[in-house]
């Protein structure tokens, strides 16, 4: 078993010496070409590398002064239960909480939508007398049938079928 691993690998040696020594070969005279190419692949690499490095420092100085400003207006705020408070410059507190209460929004009620105005029992009448189903003026005056009906029976003017 042994045996049969180092042939294998020696054989995959010499094909692949063969294989490169054939490209070295076949390359000779375009080594000048290919090492441009190399070059200005290289220069590529590290310029990109250059500038993530550059604005890497730049975000990390951003996030070291916010860190920093944090901490500064942490180190102001007294905090005990649900009461918070801030110490300011001039030696007074400033309680947050009530500033946080205070500023709450009110909740907002609907306006009422205005009703539209009930049509007048005579003119109800009027149409009735003119042929009109109970169905049609109730439509036609914004009404509910049923008050088209009382009116109507008020008035002792109900038709039968």
């Amino acid at each position: 078993m042994r045996t049969v691993q180092i042939s294998i690998v020696s054989i995959v040696a010499i094909v692949g010496a063969t294989l490169g020594a054939i490209l070295f070969v076949a390359l000779w005279p375009y080594l000048q070409v290919v090492g441009r190419v190399a070059t200005g692949f290289i220069i590529v690499v590290f310029a990109c590398a250059g500038v993530l490095v550059m604005f890497g420092t730049y975000n990390l100085i951003g996030i070291m002064g916010a860190r920093r400003q944090s901490a500064i207006l942490k180190s102001r705020i007294i905090s005990e239960g649900d009461v918070v408070a801030a110490w300011s410059m001039d030696g007074t507190f400033i309680h947050l909480s009530a500033q946080h209460e205070a500023a709450k929004v009110p909740l907002q009620i609907e306006a009422a939508k205005p009703e539209p105005p009930h049509a007048d029992r005579e003119d109800i009448l009027e149409v009735y007398r003119l042929g009109n189903s109970v169905k049609d003026i109730a439509a036609k005056f914004h009404e509910t049938e049923y008050r088209v009906r009382q009116i109507i029976n008020q008035a002792g003017e109900m038709r039968t079928k």
